[in-house]
């Protein structure tokens, strides 16, 4: 299999970081995250790490004033990590982001994936009685505008997020023995 990095985008709870894992155990490769990413910055700042809202805040902030240093820390956190071999990326949420991550993984081709996933799986998937104003308040922020329509008009693969996270590994996995094959 021919390697190249896939970003995984997707709304708020659609299931990026169940899909990328679960994707990523199945090929191999190592997985790294915007949202891990964020987290470490949050706690070297001393800000509550597992509050969305401080890991968006943070987020935006390092799109705006650090884009290619944010999105190299990404990328080191799978050590060792050479371009002879694939990488997932977790948590994809805004166009510029996806240019700067695939300069930085030439000469691999960078694939977007985005799963597409309905509200009321997204509100089950919050463990809060006041799921659908956390989502409306998460979904309102800066970090989220370019998910639901530009990324998701780029994105390379669809894929269901209200199916099983069987069905939703079965059809990546089948893109991506697609993508492997000479042209």
């Amino acid at each position: 299999m021919n390697p190249f990095a896939i970003a995984f985008s997707g709304r708020i709870k659609s299931g990026k970081s169940s899909l990328s894992s679960e994707v990523a155990t199945h090929l191999g490769w190592q997985r790294v995250s915007f949202g891990d990413q964020a987290r470490k910055i949050a706690v070297i700042q001393e800000l509550d790490p597992t509050d969305r809202s401080i890991l968006q805040d943070i987020g935006a902030a390092q799109v705006r004033t650090n884009l290619r240093g944010f999105c190299h820390d990404v990328i080191a956190q799978a050590e060792g990590w050479t371009r002879a071999k694939g990488l997932i990326i977790d948590g994809l949420r805004h166009l510029e982001v996806g240019v700067e991550l695939a300069d930085l993984v030439s000469p691999l081709p960078l694939r977007i994936i985005y799963i597409d996933t309905i509200e009321e799986v997204r509100e089950a998937r919050i463990l809060d009685a006041n799921s659908a104003q956390l989502l409306n308040r998460w979904d309102a922020h800066s970090t989220e505008m370019q998910v639901p329509k530009k990324l998701r008009d780029v994105a390379d693969l669809i894929v269901n997020g209200t199916t099983s996270l069987e069905d939703s590994v079965r059809q990546t996995l089948a893109a991506i023995s697609r993508w492997s094959q000479p042209h």
